[in-house]
């Protein structure tokens, strides 16, 4: 069965019209007239606006109404919800002829006191998703508490279980089940802030072991591998050693034969000049033997 206010009243008036077959009804809309009714024996009275008048005049129209029903029958009243934040805060004061909220518990108190057999307040649904949303925000809890809600009244009567589904209703949302699941958000936020913190904890172990089994299992393979490159270092340095001194013995062996192309060429130089002298002497002697040659023939 669908809680809109519609739906409820149809249903009502289905199970009247099984239970008595043709109906007296009586609508009252206090945003037009007052709580005047003529003649008696109706098997539905219904209310609108009652925000509009006060708590002693609210009070003496059901009154009135509860002596003008028949055994069994029922007042229908459609009522704002002051559960609703926006309702209380807003709506309330947006037209001048607002004269103050009915709570729920206030109706459930009026009707008692009236003297109905039994009485129900059926919040509106406004939709599906807010109505099986799990957790809701703020936004949720101050715009989707139901904005109206149907309050009924039976009146005694031998038998009133034609009309046992319509009491057994439950829906809406009110601002106690609105809380409520901004509540469980909260504490579903908190459980999934200290399973990620668990979680955090568990894999900063992890890693703590990780590192300590990389550090303990792989030490003595670390050691051995600073211990290769000490010796490798160790060789090589040896091996630097030996070039160096190889770099020495070729210095020295390069001045050495430095040495022996300088006195080389010293020797070639005096080599070159004692040449010269014979050159020369020879060269001289040969001019003497011409010469002397010459004076022969000349005294012939």
């Amino acid at each position: 069965m669908s809680n809109s206010l519609d739906s409820i009243k149809d249903t009502i008036l289905d199970a009247l019209k099984s239970k008595f077959g043709n109906l007296s009804i009586y609508n009252i809309d206090f945003a037009k007239e007052q709580c005047i009714i003529d003649g008696r024996d109706y098997h539905l009275l219904v209310i609108k606006n009652p925000e509009v008048v006060d708590y002693s005049k609210l009070q003496s129209c059901i009154s009135q109404m509860y002596n003008l029903l028949i055994d069994g029958g029922v007042v229908f009243i459609e009522a704002l919800n002051p559960e609703n934040i926006k309702i209380s805060t807003q709506v309330l004061y947006d037209k001048p002829i607002k004269t103050r909220l009915y709570s729920i518990s206030l109706m459930h108190s009026l009707a008692n006191e009236i003297g109905f057999k039994r009485g129900v307040a059926i919040r509106d649904t406004q939709n599906e998703y807010i109505e099986t949303k799990r957790y809701f925000d703020i936004f949720d809890v101050v715009n989707n508490v139901s904005k109206r809600y149907t309050f009924i009244a039976q009146k005694e009567a031998e038998d009133i279980s034609y009309l046992d589904d319509i009491f057994n209703l439950k829906g809406g949302i009110s601002l106690d089940e609105a809380l409520s699941r901004f509540e469980r958000r909260e504490l579903n936020d908190k459980k999934h802030i200290d399973i990620i913190k668990t979680k955090i904890d568990e894999h900063s172990e992890i890693l703590d072991k990780l590192y300590n089994k990389i550090v303990l299992e792989n030490s003595k393979d670390i050691k051995k591998l600073i211990h290769q490159i000490k010796q490798d270092r160790e060789s090589l340095s040896g091996e630097i050693k030996i070039l160096n001194m190889r770099l020495e013995e070729l210095s020295k062996e390069n001045q050495e034969l430095r040495n022996f192309v300088y006195d080389l060429a010293k020797d070639h130089d005096g080599l070159s000049k004692a040449f010269d002298g014979l050159s020369k002497a020879f060269h001289n002697l040969y001019m003497y033997v011409n010469n002397q040659n010459s004076s022969c023939y000349v005294i012939k």
